[in-house]
């Protein structure tokens, strides 16, 4: 059976689709550590740097040792023990491909820029989509998940926008209107995510929306920045305001 690591939500192991027990906060943390870093031999002062940052505690080496064990058990349960290697620099998850969610995420993403048809283009995006379960590293509270954190949402919403522009090009801008009125919600500075919401709500005939989600968007930037939105932006508010013929849909 083949084991299956997760890390785009709470840290995972599963067989046949179900999560195997046994870790603890710490142990999730350093195996998702090792699965960031996949195929990566890490000594043991890599791992704690990553684990504690410039402060760790007396006992660190210690409990990466255990952490390492730990994991072990739970990767022997799963006739796996041979994934976790030690090697003279440190220790190494030996990956294969198909194991590890986040790798499943970039292959659909790759898969997306081959693709010659944007409608497969948009499908394989949300195929690499649906494999989020949630806030990346959810249950993992080390000194590195914040910034890992950072890069993985960056690369989902890189994605959505990516996705947007697909279906907006497929003339699915009425479709598009619920995602991503969700998603600029949650991440109200992000000033490529409104315009493409406020493009989609301007094809579906809500100019009065669109403008409205222009003037969230310059709010949240003056109140929590002390900015003003890009050139590009700017242009496409300006765009929507006298209607313009070329943001059209087209057909």
């Amino acid at each position: 059976m083949t084991v299956r690591f997760s890390i785009l939500g709470p840290v995972e192991v599963s067989v046949a689709g179900r999560p195997l027990p046994g870790m603890a906060p710490r142990h999730r943390g350093v195996l998702a550590h090792l699965l960031l870093n996949a195929r990566t031999v890490l000594g043991a002062g890599q791992i704690i740097d990553a684990m504690w940052g410039p402060a760790p505690p007396d006992t660190a080496r210690a409990q990466i040792h255990a952490s390492v064990a730990a994991v072990r058990r739970v990767l022997r349960a799963a006739g796996a023990a041979e994934l976790l290697q030690t090697r003279p620099a440190g220790y190494v998850m030996a990956l294969e491909p198909g194991q590890l969610d986040l790798e499943d995420f970039g292959d659909r993403l790759r898969e997306a820029d081959r693709a010659d048809d944007p409608a497969q283009a948009a499908e394989r995006i949300r195929q690499a989509l649906s494999l989020w379960r949630g806030r990346p590293l959810a249950d993992v509270k080390a000194d590195y998940a914040a910034g890992a954190r950072v890069r993985l949402q960056e690369r989902r919403l890189t994605a959505y926008e990516h996705l947007a522009d697909l279906e907006l090009s497929l003339g699915r801008h009425e479709q598009l209107v619920d995602e991503l009125s969700a998603l600029v919600a949650a991440h109200p500075l992000r000033e490529r995510l409104t315009g493409r919401l406020m493009l989609a709500l301007h094809r579906a005939g809500r100019q009065a929306d669109a403008l409205a989600a222009a003037r969230g968007l310059r709010r949240a930037l003056a109140e929590q920045q002390g900015l003003d939105p890009g050139r590009e932006f700017a242009a496409l508010e300006q765009a929507v305001l006298r209607d313009d013929p070329a943001l059209a849909a087209r057909t």
